[in-house]
């Protein structure tokens, strides 16, 4: 085996960026003792012809952030690719779960609503508070059509606890000056409410469970770029026309 001069390459490939510097047996120098003598017993072991094999960052990070585990898997570690994507397969679970049963109370207190709550005794009420009080404390108006605004008014403020079928019918035509006498009991808008936040509490975390979804992916895109970025230096023997040569590899 003939000795080699020292070979520095650069090796401009955009599509790769790789860089690659490249040192012969005999180009070790003797001063490293042990070191050198391991050095070179590896340059002149049989080699394999295969290329090392390069892990682009870039891509890993963009599979993960796809596909949780996705860039781990490209990197082959395959214990932290089950985990991300374990992760990711439980919190869209979740999800669906919570969602689910929001979107049901949701439904069964409109259907509440609907049954007990009567607009025509709301507009009685309201025609004969005008004519006696101040109606400046009056924040909103009743929507026209049955949306998730108007399933919140008619339970969460007082101007319009009158539409309840237990509220008091004397007080449709004679109304006191507030409604503090009917709110406070256990009244139908107090059962409608329970219904109206257990739905709200479902949904709410229907929403962590999503947050968890994107947690989850910029975690494992990151972790992907790092587990990428620390094979960017590599050490390989290559073979070589007049022999192996102990070679670096890094991306730029």
């Amino acid at each position: 085996m003939r000795g080699t001069a020292m070979a520095v390459a650069f090796l401009t490939a955009f599509s790769v960026g790789i860089m690659s510097w490249a040192l012969g047996p005999d180009d070790l120098p003797s001063g490293l003792g042990p070191v050198s003598g391991a050095l070179k017993a590896q340059l002149e072991a049989p080699t394999s012809p295969e290329a090392p094999s390069q892990k682009s960052p870039a891509l890993a990070f963009g599979l993960s952030l796809l596909l949780p585990g996705a860039g781990q898997a490209y990197e082959g570690r395959w214990a932290p690719a089950i985990l991300f994507f374990g992760a990711e397969a439980a919190s869209w679970t979740a999800w669906y779960v919570w969602k689910d049963k929001g979107k049901d109370k949701e439904r069964e207190y409109q259907a509440f609503a609907d049954m007990h709550w009567n607009p025509v005794r709301y507009w009685a009420w309201r025609d004969s508070y005008q004519a006696r009080y101040d109606t400046t404390w009056w924040t909103h108006r009743l929507p026209e059509r049955k949306g998730q605004e108007y399933y919140e008014m008619i339970g969460k403020y007082d101007q319009f606890a009158a539409g309840w079928k237990d509220y008091p019918s004397e007080w449709l035509e004679d109304p006191p000056e507030d409604n503090r006498g009917y709110v406070g009991r256990d009244s139908l808008r107090a059962r409608y409410e329970d219904l109206r936040v257990e739905s709200n509490r479902h949904l709410k975390r229907a929403g962590y469970m999503m947050g968890a979804v994107v947690i989850n992916r910029v975690l494992s895109a990151i972790v992907a770029l790092r587990g990428a970025e620390e094979e960017e230096i590599l050490v390989r023997v290559l073979p070589r026309e007049e022999g192996p040569v102990l070679a670096t590899f890094w991306r730029f």
